[in-house]
């Protein structure tokens, strides 16, 4: 299963694409591929290639498509299957991403998600409110909404933080940049019969079912039957 969530800051893509590839029988589990992941783990890891990334971040700059494909694509050509996570960003990336996949064989993605609905000001709230990520898995919880497991679970160790670029001047920064590449994104999906949209403003279990229902149930034994 080739799968990619689209969509703004806040709209849950991390908590849908994590739940999708959860949700898979282990046989078939398809990784969850986060760009943004993979650009914190340089930073934080303080390589030089962190370095200069984070110079950008302060800047208040892009990360180059080009870096961006460095850190992503070795991913992508060793897994059968993924769940890409805000990945592909502008219509250039989906570009190569597709001349990437058909250079390999692979096929092209067979979903796309694009989760949609609420305005900025609903985005920037619901992310203020209590998005946080574990530091031990990546993995991204709300506190409100999707909080993460309680220790007797043992599941998620934690400890669960809010990121550091996650502020109002950011968010709207980065809000702004994607409503000036999205429509193209759509487009260029829509164009090859991939595109869902699904409304990000209902419950996130209400969410979860609709990204289900557009990929036909593959968390289903009898999906793999045939």
């Amino acid at each position: 299963m080739r799968v990619a969530f689209i969509g703004p800051v806040g709209s849950g893509k991390s908590s849908q694409a994590q739940r999708l590839s959860w949700s898979l029988p282990f046989y078939n589990r398809s990784p969850r591929l986060s760009t943004g992941d993979l650009v914190r783990a340089q930073i934080e890891a303080r390589t030089p290639l962190g370095a200069r990334i984070g110079a950008l971040h302060d800047a208040g700059e892009p990360v180059p498509d080009g870096v961006v494909f460095d850190l992503l694509l070795p991913h992508v050509r060793t897994a059968g299957g993924f769940v890409l996570d805000d990945f592909p960003a502008n219509a250039g990336q989906a570009e190569i991403l597709d001349a990437e996949l058909e250079e390999r064989g692979a096929g092209p993605l067979r979903h796309v998600i694009s989760l949609e609905g609420p305005s900025d000001d609903e985005l920037v709230g619901r992310v203020l409110g209590g998005r946080v990520h574990s530091r031990a898995t990546d993995a991204a919880y709300h506190l409100k909404n999707d909080p993460p497991p309680g220790p007797e679970k043992r599941l998620d160790p934690g400890p669960f933080e809010r990121r550091s670029d996650d502020t109002e001047e950011s968010l709207r920064r980065r809000l702004g940049a994607y409503r000036r590449e999205h429509a193209l994104l759509k487009e260029h999906y829509e164009a090859r019969g991939v595109l869902t949209v699904i409304d990000a403003g209902r419950p996130l279990d209400k969410v979860a079912e609709g990204v289900l229902d557009a990929l036909g149930h593959p968390e289903n034994p009898q999906y793999y039957a045939v």
